[in-house]
């Protein structure tokens, strides 16, 4: 990434904000994102690869909401039963 430094008027910060905040990203996200659609259209530029790993987005599904949170407690499960 390059740093650079931009100036906006009022009108165009407060515009930029309130979208950075309804797609929960952060300012310098939303202002690249405004500069992508500009110049490709409404289609962003995707990193190489990404196309790759959002297609195997969820393979891993366990279907369990709580994983995250109780990983222990199904790791003691599966030691068991593999006994």
């Amino acid at each position: 990434m390059v740093r650079t430094q931009i100036q906006l008027d009022e009108e165009q910060y407060e515009a930029v904000r309130r979208l950075a905040h309804r797609q929960r990203l952060s300012l310098a996200a939303a202002i690249r994102k405004l500069i992508d659609e500009a110049l490709h259209g409404k289609r962003p530029r995707r990193a190489r690869g990404a196309r790759a790993l959002l297609g195997v987005a969820g393979v891993g599904s366990s279907g369990l909401g709580d994983l995250g949170r109780r990983h222990d407690h199904y790791l003691a499960e599966e030691g068991k039963g593999s006994r």
